[in-house]
């Protein structure tokens, strides 16, 4: 079943507590010349500290 949300406020807030009952969370990533720079990204960091459930970065 496919759930769709308008959310609002702060992006990474909100989709962190959206989290609460999805399986996996899907994000778009920049991935620039390593893995490791996605990470260093500050939104991308937050999500996967943040969110209770998988989080995939997708480039």
């Amino acid at each position: 079943m496919v759930t769709v949300e308008i959310l609002t406020g702060d992006p990474v807030s909100a989709l962190a507590e959206a989290t609460g009952h999805s399986g996996l969370l899907v994000v778009g990533a920049p991935l620039r010349e390593a893995p490791a720079a996605v990470l260093s990204e500050q939104s991308s960091y937050q999500l996967i500290r943040d969110a209770t459930c998988p989080v995939m970065l997708v480039p």
